[in-house]
């Protein structure tokens, strides 16, 4: 089950503040016949993002858009593991051995994102770019989720 809330509001010279928050709870099911379950209270998780959007920046139609946000965040939770171990050394007895992993996260995440986006060609197409950062990046960061993207889109409508 999760809910969403979400809000913008204008205001003068072409800007608009929006803000959503997002809820989330995973409740206990089984997985591969019962080796892997969620915990008896579920997993809660959260997201939020905040936003500051100027319209006519350069021209008339284009969009600049400043915006901070939580990606979706295990707040509580865990994993059950359970698997058939040798529970006695000395027999080489088999026994049930469940595992506990806790799935919450130590550190929030938060992201700030730019982006622009003008129309191009009579309004036929848009060129966007946009850049984000991940506000609390360390030297140890996984190399596979760089703290620094950017990326850029040209859409042509015909």
């Amino acid at each position: 089950d999760a809910v969403t809330f979400g809000s913008e509001v204008s205001l003068p010279f072409g800007l608009a503040v929006g803000a959503s928050a997002t809820m989330a709870e995973t409740r206990s099911t089984t997985f591969d016949n019962g080796f892997l379950s969620i915990s008896d209270g579920g997993l809660n998780s959260t997201a939020f993002a905040v936003g500051l959007r100027k319209n006519g920046v350069v021209g008339d139609h284009d969009t600049l858009r400043l915006s901070l946000a939580q990606p979706l965040r295990v707040e509580s939770g865990s994993f059950e593991f359970s698997a058939l171990e040798v529970v006695n050394r000395e027999t080489g007895e088999l026994g049930l051995v469940n595992q506990v992993w806790g799935l919450q996260e130590v550190e929030r995440e938060l992201n700030l994102e730019i982006s622009y986006g003008t129309p191009i060609l009579s309004g036929m197409g848009e060129i966007s770019a946009f850049s984000r950062t991940d506000l609390n990046a360390t030297v140890a960061s996984n190399p596979l989720d760089p703290e620094y993207a950017a990326g850029g889109r040209i859409a042509i409508r015909f």
